[in-house]
């Protein structure tokens, strides 16, 4: 079952962009919109009942939007 869900960007003056406590009660499904001023490193940290597990992605900010 999922706990919470955190977005990190790694080259932001705050890192943590986002935090999601899930109710067991509901749907796990989230969304968000992030602003990213420069390339940088997004990783997501996915607590269950299990333990924890984490996946990342390069972002590179291009002058027409980002590429991942």
């Amino acid at each position: 079952m999922l706990k919470s869900i955190a977005i990190l960007i790694e080259k932001n003056p705050i890192p943590l962009a986002a935090k999601f406590e899930l109710s067991p009660n509901l749907v796990p499904v989230v969304s968000a919109r992030l602003k990213i001023a420069e390339s940088s490193a997004v990783a997501v940290i996915v607590e269950t009942n299990e333990g924890f597990y984490t996946a990342s992605k390069k972002v590179i900010i291009t002058l027409g939007g980002y590429e991942i």
